[in-house]
């Protein structure tokens, strides 16, 4: 269960950041809210989390040379550069003035 969860880090840490903006998003929306500080805030927050959870699976990743083997660590190393990639080209748009 381990090894899975570090080769689809990059992904269910990128799906768990996307599902948490748009749920921020959308409760801004709804309360007619979309240009008050708190929304950016908490996406703001959300990302720190995400990257930081990104760094902490490249940490893992990086001391797990048995377990994993060497294309099997640089495919999830790979999807957790994307996955960072694609956290901040998500946040962008949502914390733009």
């Amino acid at each position: 269960m381990r090894k899975w969860l570090l080769f689809l880090a990059g992904p269910l840490i990128w799906v768990i950041h996307f599902i948490a903006i748009y749920v921020i998003a959308s409760i801004a929306a709804l309360a007619h809210q979309t240009h008050d500080l708190w929304p950016r805030m908490a996406i703001g927050i959300v990302t720190a989390a995400a990257l930081i959870a990104f760094i902490a699976a490249l940490s893992l990743m990086r001391g797990d040379h048995e377990r994993l083997e060497v294309f099997k660590r640089n495919v999830a190393m790979g999807g957790v550069v994307l996955g960072f990639v694609a956290v901040i080209w998500q946040t962008l748009p949502a914390l733009a003035l």
